[in-house]
């Protein structure tokens, strides 16, 4: 586990260099962001990227940050200014949200539930945590910085969201995994025009919807119509089509078309 300072507190997070590493060499790098909740350490145990042994892929997993005021509300991540919108959640939410003291501090929310402005997470700057590991590794370890891939589960999946709007320039590939935008903040910079997505999601998740809508009180985009949003980009259809799958169960799954 490797440290870093950030701003008035420690920042931390897990890192795995593969044996087929050469310094001499440009790896790509994959950050994976844990869920609410979630550890960087056990999420890097069990994720199995380490396990590819054909790609000398060097993955990081950040610590998110628990630092709400009056009651355990998670390590999670802060996702930007839907995180605090009054308009993305109903008081079916109000048993959940928290109002963290960085987010109090910035005049986001005045206590728990229906004063939490629809919060749950704190309101530290992650955006530039995610840039200061990535500028990090980038001066210990030989990366290329034309291959760095994000991706991340439940709200480190809506966190991936936040972060490649506010650095398009930054990732080749985002895959958020269960992860989606609340309701009218899909943002989908031009300049994405280079970076793929990759969005997998479980069509039965009763957390953080497929289809979108409401869920726990919060309301969520479609992955629909976030993957439409990023096709209409790269200039393809924004229809689904199915394609076939092999060894999960399933014979066929959804993508974009064209």
């Amino acid at each position: 586990m490797f440290e870093h300072p950030n701003g008035d507190r420690t920042r931390t997070w897990t890192e795995y260099i593969p044996k087929t590493y050469n310094a001499s060499t440009p790896a790509p790098l994959l950050i994976y962001f844990h869920g609410q909740f979630g550890n960087g350490h056990s999420t890097a145990q069990k994720l199995p990227f380490a396990k590819i042994a054909s790609i000398p892929l060097i993955t990081a997993y950040p610590q998110g940050i628990d630092d709400a005021e009056d009651s355990d509300c998670g390590t999670g991540w802060n996702v930007g200014v839907m995180g605090h919108d009054a308009e993305t959640c109903n008081s079916a939410a109000f048993s959940q949200t928290c109002c963290y003291k960085t987010c109090r501090a910035q005049g986001l929310c005045s206590g728990d539930g229906k004063n939490a402005n629809c919060g749950w997470s704190t309101c530290l700057d992650d955006s530039a945590f995610l840039m200061e590991v990535i500028s990090t590794l980038g001066e210990e370890l030989c990366i290329d910085l034309n291959s760095v891939h994000l991706a991340g589960g439940s709200n480190g999946g809506m966190f991936t969201h936040d972060a490649y709007a506010q650095h398009p320039n930054v990732f080749r590939s985002v895959n958020p995994v269960y992860g989606l935008p609340l309701k009218n903040h899909i943002d989908v910079p031009e300049k994405l025009v280079d970076t793929s997505i990759y969005h997998f999601h479980d069509r039965s998740d009763g957390v953080i919807p497929a289809d979108g809508g409401f869920a726990g009180g919060w309301e969520y985009e479609s992955a629909d119509d976030v993957l439409a949003t990023w096709a209409q980009l790269h200039g393809k259809s924004s229809s689904a089509c199915t394609m076939g799958t092999m060894g999960i169960g399933q014979t066929e799954d959804s993508c974009c078309c064209g």
